[in-house]
């Protein structure tokens, strides 16, 4: 499994992804494309807030991650936030999401003090997949505030 970042044109298959994303884990939760667009053009012109990757095998996408990247005071370091991951339905229980975040935490952000994530109530399978690399529930209680957007 290899990955790459998301370039202009990617974006209807990455679109598709994000969309199909929303539509498992986040039914509630539906995006226009106008947002997927920002966020896609956001990374694309700030690459020091994150990343679009996508994950490749022999050369076909078979899933996307977004990765947000900020400096914690608390932990005095660069913390990675998996933001999204998602691999196509084909494609899942062969390992990808495993090797995915493998590679994250042992080659592209070793040297970050602390990789950051969260999946819905429902998404039992991603909580076992990230239970069996390491991660474990925070010490913190997560709220958060919203803006309309």
């Amino acid at each position: 499994m290899k990955y790459r970042s998301f370039q202009t044109e990617d974006s209807a298959e990455v679109k598709m992804m994000i969309h199909q994303y929303y539509l498992e884990d986040h039914p509630d939760q539906a995006l226009s494309d106008e947002q997927v667009e920002r966020t896609l053009d956001e990374f694309l012109r700030h690459p020091e807030k994150g990343a679009v990757l996508l994950l490749l095998e022999k050369g076909a996408v078979l899933g996307y991650s977004i990765l947000v990247y900020f400096w914690s005071n608390e932990m005095g370091g660069d913390i990675v936030n998996i933001d999204e991951l998602f691999v196509k339905s084909e494609h899942r229980g062969k390992g990808l999401g495993t090797a995915f975040v493998k590679s994250l935490i042992e080659d592209r952000f070793k040297d970050c003090v602390r990789i950051e994530l969260v999946t819905t109530p429902q998404n039992e399978r991603a909580r076992k997949l990230y239970s069996s690399l390491g991660f474990s529930a925070g010490k913190d209680f997560h709220m958060e505030y919203s803006f309309t957007v």
